[in-house]
């Protein structure tokens, strides 16, 4: 089994009224207090939400304007190399070396991250495999297809057996096969370590999150199991069907999250606490309901 010959050990991070401003016209993060425990975390939020800045101050990328990290117990801050040693990354965006081979490029990076060098080959082998790129080894990344070159950037991540991984959009590019194989790879590796998937679609992340993780304008919005948050949404989601001309008006006074129209009519999935009509229907919710619940800037009515 992967990586299964290493030490197992329970780890906790500890995040502690978390800021970050980067001037007095931008917070990034605001007071962000959660406790993290080996499972896979979904963490989603739109553009600006704070989920970059949250990654990057996890991963000692950036240091936070104020609050803490701590890792089993031990603030980070005084000692970041101990989570660095322990955290596997897959930024958005990640550089290669085109004119190394898969081999060589994940055989490079094992001996950047101190990788110890015992079994590091049989490492390496072993993640060729589990991310099926064990026929291409001995091929130069420049010919990699952007999956691929996805694939080879999650095996970099994985080396050395990290209990922190962190991986931002990590199935952009992956064919549902891939994406298929990467989910089971992730749920095996998620009994003893803390996995964070980073995405600004909810729905990418229902299927495979033991908790999701909701950012909105720098602040924790949610953080709960998916069934919790549907359980959360219940007699909130509502079917209704209005002349066209009523459309605008019941825009400004709910949250609508789908429309669709015909010829004078228009049925609309409306989110409110009561019917918004006489005539609305209840229906069941979904984890985009719950988002929009949590995220969209209230309406005029509730102001």
């Amino acid at each position: 089994m992967l990586n299964a010959r290493f030490p197992k050990k329970q780890v906790q991070l500890e995040i502690q009224k978390l800021s970050k401003s980067y001037d007095e016209n931008q917070t990034a993060l605001n007071n962000i207090s959660l406790t993290l425990t080996p499972g896979i975390i979904g963490l989603v939020g739109s553009n600006g939400a704070g989920k970059s800045t949250l990654l990057k101050l996890i991963a000692q990328l950036e240091r936070p304007s104020s609050g803490s990290i701590q890792l089993n117990g031990q603030d980070v801050a005084d000692c970041p190399h101990l989570i660095r040693q322990r955290l596997g990354l897959l930024p958005q965006h990640f550089a290669v070396y085109e004119n190394l081979t898969a081999k060589q490029f994940l055989q490079y990076l094992a001996a950047v991250k101190q990788v110890a060098r015992t079994h590091v080959e049989q490492d390496i082998s072993e993640l060729l495999h589990a991310l099926n790129l064990h026929e291409f080894e001995n091929q130069k990344i420049s010919t990699f297809s952007g999956g691929m070159r996805q694939r080879i950037g999650i095996a970099q991540a994985l080396l050395g057996a990290p209990d922190i991984l962190i991986f931002d959009e990590p199935t952009v590019g992956l064919d549902p096969h891939e994406r298929v194989a990467f989910r089971s790879l992730l749920k095996k590796l998620a009994k003893d370590k803390i996995i964070i998937l980073s995405s600004h679609i909810i729905s990418d992340l229902a299927s495979i999150s033991d908790n999701i993780l909701v950012l909105a304008r720098g602040e924790v919005c949610a953080f709960n199991t998916p069934e919790n948050l549907l359980q959360h949404m219940k007699g909130k989601v509502w079917d209704i069907m209005v002349e066209n001309s009523e459309v605008r008006q019941i825009e400004t006074l709910f949250k609508v999250c789908d429309t669709q129209s015909f010829d004078e009519k228009t049925r609309l999935r409306v989110i409110h606490d009561t019917p918004p009509n006489e005539c609305a229907s209840s229906i069941a919710p979904n984890l985009e309901d719950a988002y929009l619940f949590f995220t969209a800037p209230c309406p005029l009515q509730e102001h």
